[in-house]
């Protein structure tokens, strides 16, 4: 930022603390119920990930909106700040504070929209050994959507970008950080050519896993021979709120809102289709076990009554 610009801004914060508490307090209030039309506009509650992109659109919208333009200029008036026109740090205070104010009353709002917290770190955690495999498997996703795209004729570079933005080598270095951990077992086997994906993806990706394993899991079989569990399972990744969160902070690009929001579908639909088809597996695996089992036991309980008989 401009050091003329950050010092105007320094001064127009403090002259708004010291001589507008009343009219910001006026303003602040007019600001929210604003905004809460924008996240809520018909009241609907909590908000899905369909409804984001729209709510997005119509924040974006409220920042040209003439009425907010002209209640901020009324306050600045009120304190003795407005000369002719709106300077560039007013201009940029005000959106600054519309953002502020957005992003906290998302944050309050989802203590009381998003159920109780999950239990599923004691239930189903997940070990150093499977966060590994994540970190694996959210490197080919992004891989194997990129040759996809290369191969499109009317290809978007735009959402190319993007997919390339998501290895460590297209995004800023990243240093040690808490999750080195789970890179030791694929930095280990590549030599050059694996997509190593950035922390920001991997989260994205843990998070599917966390309720991925509250659909899939062997306390759950008897349950799902009777339903389509691809569907279920994109059901809930879907319109989850903890996965639209985590999508919101990965996507950084300027994408357009039907894009991103296919783009999540795009990403969910490679994930189920390697869980669920890991899953089944395992299934028949257990099936194939048990089965196995069972015919040794009842060969055992033949050849008893058998010998009993003889005596």
């Amino acid at each position: 930022m401009d050091s003329g610009l950050s010092v105007e801004l320094q001064t127009l914060a403090k002259q708004l603390l010291e001589n507008g508490s009343v009219p910001l307090k006026e303003f602040s209030k007019f600001i929210v119920q604003q905004l809460w039309d924008v996240i809520y506009p018909d009241n609907k509650r909590p908000i899905t990930s369909s409804d984001r992109g729209r709510m997005w659109n119509r924040f974006h919208n409220l920042r040209l909106d003439p009425q907010v333009l002209k209640v901020w200029k009324e306050l600045l008036s009120r304190i003795n700040l407005l000369t002719i026109a709106l300077s560039s740090a007013q201009l940029f205070m005000l959106q600054h504070i519309l953002e502020f104010l957005m992003k906290l009353i998302i944050a309050e709002q989802q203590k009381y929209d998003m159920p109780m917290k999950d239990d599923i770190d004691t239930v189903f955690p997940i070990s150093q050994h499977e966060e590994q495999i994540i970190r694996y498997v959210a490197g080919y996703i992004p891989f194997a959507l990129k040759r996809r795209l290369l191969r499109q004729k009317n290809l978007d570079n735009s959402v190319l970008d993007f997919v390339k933005s998501l290895s460590v080598e297209s995004a800023s270095a990243e240093g040690t950080s808490f999750y080195n951990y789970t890179k030791q077992w694929i930095n280990k086997q590549n030599r050059g050519g694996l997509f190593v994906v950035n922390n920001l993806t991997y989260l994205f990706f843990k998070t599917l896993e966390f309720h991925t394993k509250k659909v899939l899991n062997v306390k759950r079989l008897m349950v799902l021979k009777d339903v389509n569990i691809k569907s279920e399972l994109l059901n809930v990744l879907n319109t989850h709120n903890q996965v639209q969160k985590r999508w919101d902070e990965l996507v950084t690009t300027e994408l357009d809102v039907k894009v991103k929001q296919d783009l999540l579908k795009l990403f969910v639909g490679y994930w189920v289709k390697l869980r669920v088809n890991a899953f089944v597996r395992m299934y028949m695996e257990v099936r194939k076990r048990n089965n196995k089992k069972a015919g040794k036991k009842g060969e055992k309980a033949l050849r008893k009554t058998l010998a009993n008989q003889d005596k």
